[in-house]
């Protein structure tokens, strides 16, 4: 196996340009916030509903107060499904569908709220509109549709304030709407930084994953990983009662190579052979560099026969192959299959046997 080339340009939207990187990252990045969501998202919904404390000393007309209790005992209750709901998530991608559909549910009702009020003093429902973006803000999501539900309640409030409130001053009208935009245009540059940001960080980690799992040369797997790999693929055997393979393969003389057409030739034998198998095998194959010229294949539901099969596939497709930095090049291999008894010591050794019983032999060939 070898990792797969990504594009990790950032686009203008504060987005991965690669859009299964952009899922990967949505992923990793909303399952590890979900647990500062839900209380922060539940908090924001108490808190909208706490309004209602204010709203019944200022507000006279019984049917209007209870109007706007229902309006926010509706969103408390929508809050409460929300919190709930994401604790059961699996799939976190979807969540940022969830977030942005929650967040302009909150605009809707907050404009609702808006209309109903007998005479709404502008300034204070211009706060109230810089309040709902500052909690918009504070909920994890993508930028453009964090962004999307500011202006929905920026233009939305803008527009129907003459509507609605009576006598409003030029000067406070104007005030309000340069207060409102800075806070949006705020927020807005925030929040693209912390998208941005977010995303550099997840490159920096995919790069150190990166170094620490593949061979620099050839850009498989390290043995170090492949250890890793073999362990977790041991115990999914014995779980599942499933079959694998296990093969280890070694240049022939090919220090003759080195000394004849010298050591870069020779790494660039080895990068020629990795393409070979790389591009020739399973993607849920494992594939990795042991050290110097010893490589390792993992064979998930593979049975000996099926394994022999590939194995000889290769060796034909390495023989075959004509190499523009040395002359013809050949490969033993050791084929073992994991046994009801084995452990990842037992299985290696006795690929390795097989092997060095290949060599033996007269190289070229598998062993089994």
């Amino acid at each position: 196996m070898r990792f797969e080339e990504k594009d990790y340009s950032i686009s203008a939207l504060g987005e991965f340009n690669d859009k299964n990187l952009e899922r990967e990252f949505i992923a990793q990045y909303l399952g590890q916030n979900i647990k500062y969501m839900r209380p922060m998202i539940l908090f924001l919904g108490i808190l909208y509903w706490m309004f209602i404390i204010p709203d019944f000393f200022i507000i006279k007309n019984i049917e209007t107060i209870i109007s706007i209790l229902i309006n926010r005992t509706v969103f408390m209750m929508s809050t409460i499904v929300l919190y709930f709901a994401l604790k059961k998530v699996k799939d976190y991608t979807r969540i940022t569908y969830w977030i942005t559909i929650y967040e302009v549910w909150a605009v809707i009702l907050f404009l609702a709220i808006f209309t109903n009020y007998e005479s709404p003093d502008f300034l204070i429902q211009a706060f109230g509109v810089m309040i709902v973006i500052l909690g918009i803000s504070q909920v994890p999501n993508k930028w453009i549709n964090m962004v999307a539900a500011y202006f929905m309640i920026c233009i939305s409030f803008i527009i129907l304030s003459p509507g609605y409130i009576i006598d409003i001053k030029v000067s406070e009208y104007y005030a309000g709407v340069v207060y409102i935009f800075l806070v949006l245009v705020i927020t807005s540059m925030a929040s693209f930084k912390s998208n941005y940001y977010n995303r550099k960080q997840y490159i920096y980690s995919e790069e150190l994953l990166l170094l620490s799992n593949t061979d620099p040369l050839t850009g498989i797997f390290n043995r170090a990983k492949f250890n890793e790999e073999l362990e977790n693929l041991i115990n999914y055997s014995r779980r599942y009662k499933t079959n694998f393979s296990f093969v280890i393969f070694d240049f022939d003389n090919f220090k003759d190579i080195n000394d004849t057409f010298g050591h870069l030739a020779g790494d660039e034998v080895i990068k020629d052979t990795v393409d070979i198998i790389r591009n020739s095998i399973r993607k849920t194959d494992i594939f990795a560099r042991w050290g110097g010229e010893e490589f390792v294949l993992l064979l998930p539901n593979t049975d000996r026969e099926k394994a022999i099969e590939l194995t000889e596939r290769l060796k034909s497709l390495i023989t075959d192959n004509t190499f523009a930095s040395a002359a013809d090049i050949t490969c033993s291999f050791g084929l073992a299959t994991f046994e009801e008894n084995d452990n990842a010591d037992s299985l290696m050794s006795r690929a390795d046997r097989f092997l060095y019983t290949a060599k033996r032999e007269g190289k070229n060939r598998i062993v089994c």
